[in-house]
Formats: C-alpha cells, structure tokens, sequence
C-alpha cells in the first residue's frame, strides 16, 4: 500500500513477478488463503517425512494424535520431475500444479501414513 492510494496499482506487476519467483522455488505451494496455509503449516509442523529407496514416506501420526481426529485436509508434497510418482499408498494422490523442474501433488489421505512411489530418476 502507498502514501497516495491512486499510485497502489503501480506495485501488482512487481508483486506478480515477485510470487511468480517464489512459485519456482521447489518446496514452496504459493497458499490460495489463510486457511490453506494453517492445514499446510500443520502437516509441515507435524509430519515425518523421509525419502529412501524410491519411496517417499508421509508419517500423519502426529497430526492425527494432537488434531485428535478433527484435521482432515489434503497434504501437499512437490515432487522432482526426474523422479515422478507412479503410485500412491494411503491415499488418492492428483497433481495440483506443474512448475519448471517438479510438480505439485495433493493428497487426499485416507490412513495415518502415505507412501508415494517414484520411478527411477531420468
């Protein structure tokens, strides 16, 4: 926001590029809203995420005991494009949004655990 109201619109190209930039970076899901952001800052804050043979494993446990039953949103993961997902466990898994180098994923889980598998890195 400016001084002068009247010059406001001259900073949306500049915060366009600026969100554009972020949305590049991998790891980043630009939030639709205030609410996205609390259930995705949730899962950030309470998952166990780990990645090894192929297989990247989402461990809900801890969201599913401190939201005691009551937080049943999608995750959202970003997934390298040389090592895509071809599967997923525990959960209906659909892509969300393709950015340069990964994609973003959402899953809508079903169990207190998601394991997406990736084919071999290209």
């Amino acid at each position: 926001m400016r001084l002068d109201p009247e010059l406001n619109f001259e900073n949306i190209p500049k915060w366009k590029a600026f969100f554009n930039r972020q949305a590049e970076e991998f790891g980043v899901i630009l939030s639709r809203d205030v609410e996205f952001a609390h259930k995705q800052l949730w899962y950030r804050n309470h998952s166990v995420i780990s990645e090894e043979d192929g297989k990247i494993k989402l461990d809900f446990s801890k969201v599913d005991e401190v939201g005691k039953g009551l937080f049943e949103a999608p995750v959202y993961i970003s997934v390298r494009n040389d090592a895509p997902p071809f599967e997923c466990e525990g959960g209906v898994m659909t892509e969300y949004e393709t950015r340069k180098d990964f994609k973003n994923y959402c899953i809508d889980r079903n169990k207190g655990q998601s394991i997406i598998y990736l084919k071999n890195k290209q």
